[in-house]
């Protein structure tokens, strides 16, 4: 150490500390991504099964299940994206 005070350290120079990159949050929202796309893609191999079968009812409410899926894929990847950034995370 070279008896400088945290202050006295770059901003930048702390972003690349080891701290970052075992994050719990990020590791927490990279979980939450990975579930939400492994959910909507789920979703989407339903409906493809069942687009040949089903009654327009059936596929209405699949291709329900499979937008909200995305959308929900979507917002789990933006908030990772925007701790990241706000954070200082490095990148997954």
């Amino acid at each position: 150490m070279t008896g400088n005070s945290i202050e006295q350290i770059p901003v930048h120079d702390l972003c690349s500390n080891p701290m970052k990159q075992s994050c719990q949050m990020k590791s927490d929202l990279v979980a939450a991504q990975q579930q939400a796309a492994d959910a909507y893609a789920r979703a989407v191999t339903d409906l493809a099964r069942q687009i040949s079968v089903a009654s327009r009812r059936e596929y209405e409410l699949l291709n329900q299940v499979a937008e909200m899926a995305r959308k929900r894929s979507e917002q789990a990847h933006t908030d990772l994206e925007n701790h990241i950034a706000i954070h200082g995370c490095d990148p997954v």
